[in-house]
């Protein structure tokens, strides 16, 4: 039983970390694109980000 509840929350964690570590990548993949000066739209849409998303990673980072 114990080896179902380990199992369970290493998934879970692993998951976890694999979406975290997508969610980092795309904002990386953003920043290159704002560095060059590539439109918003073209970012979101290459970086897998809504325009929102985009917008709001731009914003942080102060490209926007």
């Amino acid at each position: 039983m114990a080896s179902i509840a380990l199992d369970y929350w290493e998934d879970f964690y692993l998951t976890k970390g694999r979406t975290e570590g997508i969610e980092t990548t795309k904002e990386e993949n953003a920043l290159t694109m704002f560095a060059d000066h590539l439109p918003l739209e073209k970012i979101a849409k290459y970086s897998n980000l809504t325009l929102p998303e985009a917008e709001a990673i731009g914003k942080r980072h102060g490209y926007l």
